[in-house]
C-alpha cells in the first residue's frame, strides 16, 4: 500500500481530483464526500485554499485575440473566471 501523507504535494494533487469534479462535471460536496472518503468540511476547507491560491499562468501575445469569459460567483464573495483563447 502507498501512503501520500507524508508527500505533501503528492497529497494535494491526489485531492485536486476532487475539485476538478466539483467544478467541471458540478458533483455536490455530499457526493464527493461520499467518493472520497473525505469530510464534506475536508472538502470545503481544501477547495477554499486551491480558490484563495490563483494559478499563474502565462500569457502570449498575439496579433489578433478572440476572448471567451464567463464567470461563477459562489457564496463568500468568491467568484471563479474561467477564459479560453479562439484561432
Amino acid at each position: 500500500m502507498l501512503f501520500t501523507r507524508q508527500n505533501k504535494s503528492v497529497a494535494q494533487s491526489n485531492r485536486f481530483v476532487w475539485f476538478r469534479k466539483w467544478v467541471l462535471e458540478r458533483q455536490t460536496l455530499l457526493q464527493l464526500s461520499k467518493a472520497s472518503g473525505y469530510s464534506v468540511r475536508s472538502l470545503k476547507s481544501y477547495f477554499h485554499q486551491y480558490l484563495a491560491k490563483a494559478p499563474i499562468l502565462p500569457v502570449y501575445p498575439k496579433e489578433k485575440l478572440h476572448l471567451i469569459i464567463d464567470g461563477t460567483y459562489f457564496s463568500n464573495n468568491i467568484c471563479l473566471i474561467i477564459y479560453q483563447t479562439m484561432r
